[in-house]
């Protein structure tokens, strides 16, 4: 297992958006921890079960609160502080990459598609969905379509730290996309804790990073060209 700490990426700017999203996911989750099953079912995404609701639920005013809200709560410290710690080393680094009202945008956007496939694709009893993982994965699949020559800084561990070891981004998410795709095929993640994850919501999310990166990139180049100046 590979715990990222460091990316190679050099920054260029304060990450504006990360801290404030750091802080706003932390504040949400201390303030509703006590009673999580309420606001989750208020401020959670809840998918339509069936055909008829998909068209109730579009007319419900919820669907523009809760295809965000979502997203700054987390069932525990671990959920809460394992996607901060990958915003951290991956966000950092890409909102240095394309500035802070781009990476604002992206992020949203990331959490909305990311909830959408879930929705689509989930099956059986409908639950809330928390949690930050959907858009924090668009923005690792940004990132990889950015910066796909970096490196990332990790501790290799089974069970117990081993040794630090720097690994190529994509060696590093191609890992990270192994492990989703076991979670949604249940081969060898089992157990309550991995059957309760919308691994669905990751690959969205993830997806739509993909797309959000190659479409960025296909925009400051065009803009580029025009002005004179080599793509980046």
């Amino acid at each position: 297992m590979l715990l990222p700490l460091f990316t190679s990426t050099k920054l260029s700017r304060f990450p504006t958006v990360v801290v404030v999203l750091v802080i706003a996911n932390t504040v949400a989750f201390l303030v509703t921890r006590e009673h999580l099953a309420s606001v989750a079912g208020r401020w959670g995404f809840v998918p339509p079960d069936s055909a008829s609701s998909v068209r109730e639920y579009l007319s419900d005013p919820r669907l523009l609160q809760t295809v965000w809200t979502y997203a700054f709560l987390h069932a525990g410290w671990l959920h809460l502080i394992g996607n901060l710690w990958i915003l951290c080393v991956f966000g950092i680094a890409l909102e240095s990459r394309i500035g802070s009202p781009w990476f604002a945008l992206l992020y949203a956007i990331f959490a909305i598609v990311a909830v959408v496939v879930h929705a689509l694709m989930q099956a059986g009893p409908t639950r809330p969905v928390i949690g930050a993982s959907g858009a924090i994965s668009g923005l690792l699949g940004c990132y990889l379509i950015l910066e796909p020559r970096s490196r990332v800084l990790s501790i290799f561990f089974v069970g117990v730290p081993l040794f630090l070891t720097e690994v190529p981004s994509l060696f590093y998410v191609a890992v990270w996309l192994i492990i989703q795709i076991d979670g949604i095929q249940t081969r060898f993640l089992t157990g309550p804790e991995c059957a309760n994850v919308a691994w669905w919501a990751h690959i969205g999310g993830f997806a739509a990073g993909m797309a959000g990166g190659g479409g960025l990139y296909l925009v400051r180049k065009d803009s580029r060209s025009h002005q004179g100046e080599p793509p980046v």
